[in-house]
């Protein structure tokens, strides 16, 4: 179970307006929606072995709970991509700007949480 405190922040017109310029994410693949509580939207993640990512970009500072164990592959624009090992509860933070693919290369589902705070 993941479990996440928030308290109110702003008014619900500014929250809203950063949501829609920043978070243009709700068709990616994968991605659904688990939480939509001001100021955060928490989206979770689920990749197929060999299924990938469209290329995501982040403008703002967000965290990554991995839910299962897997194997991914991340490539970023300016890096040569990666391969990470996760297990189940690690976290990674992540600053701003951040533009990646994921690409699960492990032989079962992998699955993540995102929680994003514009």
């Amino acid at each position: 179970m993941l479990c996440i405190f928030t308290r109110g922040t702003g008014d619900r017109l500014s929250y809203q307006i950063r949501l829609n310029n920043l978070l243009a994410t709700d068709n990616w693949p994968g991605h659904e929606i688990i939480l939509d509580k001001e100021p955060m939207r928490v989206y979770q993640l689920k990749l197929e072995p060999g299924a990938s990512t469209k290329p995501l970009t982040h403008n703002f500072p967000f965290l990554t709970v991995a839910i299962s164990p897997g194997k991914v592959e991340i490539e970023t624009p300016t890096d040569k991509s990666q391969t990470k090992d996760f297990k189940p509860g690690e976290i990674c933070w992540h600053t701003n700007p951040s533009s990646y693919t994921l690409k699960n290369i492990g032989s079962t589902t992998f699955e993540i949480v995102h929680v994003l705070i514009p």
